[in-house]
């Protein structure tokens, strides 16, 4: 890696919003509840998304489409790409909703890595999303999770240096490696990875506990605060990683 070269950011939230264009409202007739649930959208995902952004001078991508329409965040080749609404369509329609909103969506992102890497030598990539705090009945013992692919070296060391500078911040927390979910499959960071090599690309997708925004504006706000200084040091630590 050339020590001399800097590091671009850039956040994405590709769950951020429960959207439906006009065209598609009829799949979620008598459904639209469900539009406002975890499995809608990611709450919280776009406020923290954009408030990163704003304090650490990243550029942002996020689709305000909900998940159900298509899950931007998955591979062509996943099952969950598209929902039960969706999955019915017929092959030219889910074509369609490909070429309008999954293609170019995932087309932005790469295209302003491919600039940053040429412009700064590397990119870290932060993917902000947030979970349901109960799942299949089940409380989920995770209040921060950082999910990143172990067998890239600079991800994994950036991983535990990100992790324990949040728990320097607030040692109370619950930090987890690739939980709830793992880091390695399926998602955009994923996809993104296998374009550039270890030395030009970091890629982390950042999981919040809904309970941070269910919890009120105190503990709100003392997350968006804790994850802008732990970012901060770990971009100024990067070229250490």
């Amino acid at each position: 890696m050339n020590r001399n070269r800097s590091i671009g950011l850039l956040i994405s939230c590709e769950h951020a919003g429960m959207d439906v264009p006009q065209k598609y409202t009829p799949l979620f007739a008598g459904h639209k509840s469900i539009l406002h649930t975890h499995r809608g959208y990611d709450l919280g995902a776009l406020l923290l998304a954009k408030h990163m952004a704003k304090a650490l001078n990243g550029t942002l991508f996020y689709t305000p489409i909900t998940r159900l329409l298509v899950d931007v965040n998955r591979s062509l080749r996943r099952r969950t790409l598209f929902s039960e609404y969706t999955k019915p369509l017929a092959t030219w329609d889910k074509q369609s909703i490909l070429n309008t909103y999954y293609h170019p969506y995932r087309e932005r992102v790469h295209q302003a890595i491919k600039n940053k890497v040429n412009e700064d030598g590397q990119v870290l990539h932060i993917a902000v999303h947030s979970f349901t705090p109960v799942w299949k009945g089940a409380k989920r013992d995770v209040d921060i999770g950082l999910l990143y692919n172990p067998q890239r070296g600079i991800e994994k060391s950036c991983a535990v240096s990100w992790r324990k500078e949040i728990l320097r911040l607030q040692p109370q927390w619950k930090v987890r490696m690739n939980q709830p979910y793992r880091g390695k499959p399926g998602g955009l960071c994923a996809t993104m990875r296998r374009e550039w090599g270890d030395s030009s690309y970091a890629g982390f997708e950042l999981e919040i506990n809904q309970n941070f925004v269910l919890s009120g504006d105190k503990r709100w706000e003392q997350l968006k605060k804790i994850v802008i200084q732990s970012v901060e040091k770990i971009l100024s630590d990067f070229e250490k990683f």
